[in-house]
């Protein structure tokens, strides 16, 4: 069978999934949920990005089977459900911050502007090593952090960026590394990371590095912090 899970509500029901945060890409089933842009942390300090989606009464709710890439990983995602309010989810009450990649800085030869869909982005044109897409960020309140890269990606199959998060100071607070899988033409899609702690109020960098090999064809648009 594709699914775990099949249930169906008796009312109508806001349902929550929070999916383990080292898998690659959002599977196939969950694609007509809404990111939240949250996330939710069980009490072994494991992160799960909340996606959402809306059922009327009667409706059967399943939920598809999903692979994480990490090995000891045991919840791959945790299944929330309530009755339907016509309250504004607070997750869309907290404010996001856009950062076009326009106003990024551009550190490396290969990086360059370029329109897709009447849209301007920055294209790494190689997969050379280092090149890099900065950005600066303020931060309001100290807290955790979801960050979203927005993209697109013709290519034949997935490409990776290098993550970085460097305070004022310059000392590397997070590093890790992105996936983008490919994306349907003309379209953009978002990738997700939260910071791993609270950072404080104020200045930082977001780097987006390329490696040997990794980075050639991806269109950043921007960032989106929340």
């Amino acid at each position: 069978t594709s699914w775990l899970m099949r249930f169906q509500v008796t009312a109508d029901a806001d349902i929550y999934v929070g999916l383990d945060s080292t898998l690659i890409h959002r599977p196939s089933w969950l694609q007509s949920y809404d990111s939240t842009g949250t996330y939710i942390e069980n009490d072994k300090g494991k992160n799960f990005v909340l996606f959402h989606k809306r059922f009327s009464k009667g409706d059967t709710v399943t939920i598809g089977k999903s692979y994480s890439t990490n090995l000891n990983s045991t919840n791959k995602c945790v299944v929330i459900g309530k009755y339907a309010t016509n309250m504004v989810p607070t997750y869309d009450l907290k404010p996001t911050k856009s950062y076009h990649a326009n106003a990024a800085m551009l550190k490396g030869k290969r990086l360059s502007f370029k329109r897709l869909e009447d849209k301007k982005y920055v294209v790494f044109n190689s997969s050379v090593k280092s090149d890099t897409l900065e950005f600066n960020i303020k931060i309001g309140v100290a807290g955790k952090y979801s960050i979203r890269v927005k993209y697109a990606n013709n290519q034949d199959e997935k490409r990776d960026l290098k993550f970085r998060l460097i305070s004022k100071e310059g000392i590397v607070m997070q590093e890790s590394q992105l996936n983008f899988p490919k994306t349907p033409p003309g379209k953009q899609r978002k990738v997700n990371i939260m910071t791993k702690t609270a950072i404080n109020a104020g200045n930082y960098k977001i780097q987006l590095v390329s490696s040997e090999n990794s980075g050639e064809g991806i269109f950043v648009r921007g960032i989106e912090i929340q």
